[in-house]
Parts: structure tokens; sequence; C-alpha cells
């Protein structure tokens, strides 16, 4: 479990079989993620950070660029740019780091397997595993908000 504090210091308590407790202390922090074995954390400048289990590469972040969000899913972590742009790492088993380029994007998820993007028009798109259908979207509506879970996908729609 990871908790962000209103000073924007992260906690984290649990397991920490692989690292992913002990977090950097260079925040302030706006935001936090965890994935199975990792966590991701957001400074206030837009930089990301990331701790814990990396055996996929999921903490070998880009180290250019500001951020606005990160996501963290099993074995991948998927960070949203300032300029709207989307970029991930780490595992690739199921194409859930081969994101979409038609943003800007505004909001990111990311679930077991695949990733979720929000557009700036209301379109989410996924890409990644979808044995569950979880990749399956609707192809009309506006949404404002998206989520992954495990096997599934979760749309707010703007109505």
């Amino acid at each position: 479990t990871v908790l962000l504090r209103s000073d924007g210091r992260a906690v984290a308590c649990g397991s920490n079989e692989d690292g992913q407790c002990d977090l950097p202390t260079t925040g302030p922090y706006t935001q936090i993620a965890a994935g199975f074995g990792h966590t991701v954390l957001l400074r206030s400048t837009g930089r990301a950070e990331a701790c814990g289990r990396n055996h996929s590469g999921q903490c070998d972040l880009p180290e250019h660029g500001s951020y606005t969000q990160v996501a963290a899913g099993n074995s991948h972590t998927v960070l949203l740019r300032s300029d709207g742009r989307a970029v991930a790492c780490g595992s690739n088993e199921d194409g859930q780091c081969d994101l979409p380029t038609t943003g800007p994007y505004t909001q990111i998820a990311a679930g077991f397997g695949h990733t979720v993007l929000l557009r700036s028009t209301g379109r989410a798109e996924a890409c990644g595993r979808n044995h569950s259908g979880q990749c399956d979207l609707p192809e009309h509506g506006s949404y404002t908000q998206v989520a992954a879970g495990n096997s599934h996908t979760v749309l707010l729609r703007s109505d």
C-alpha cells in the first residue's frame, strides 16, 4: 500500500520483498501508483521516480521529459508527458507498451497486462492483453475518466 500525504510525502507499508516500500525521499510528490512489485512516484517538478521490482524494466523510466501522471501495471509503467504524449516501459509481452500515438491524452491507466488512455476528445483507447475483452472499448461515446483492473476496464461517460 502506498499513501500520499497532504504535505507531498509518500508512505508505504506491506510486503517489501522487492524494495517497493523503499521510497525515495526526494519529493514532494503529486501522484503515486503501485504495481505488482514496484512503485512509481511523480514529483511536483514533473519528474517521475520508481523503486522495487525491475525484472522487466518497469522501473527504468525515461530520464528526460516532464510528466503529469503515472500508472503502474503488473510489470509495466505508463507515464503521461506534459505535452499529452504517453510513454511506457517494462514488459511488453501482451503489447501493453505499444501505445497508440493518436493523442494528445489527458489520462492513463495500467492494468495487469493492458493500458488504457483517454484522449482530449473524450475517446478512450486500449492496448495489450485482451483475454477478457478489457481492450474492446465502445467506439462511440465520450468519457471523462478511465481505470484499469486486472482483467477489466472502467470508463466514466461524460453524460
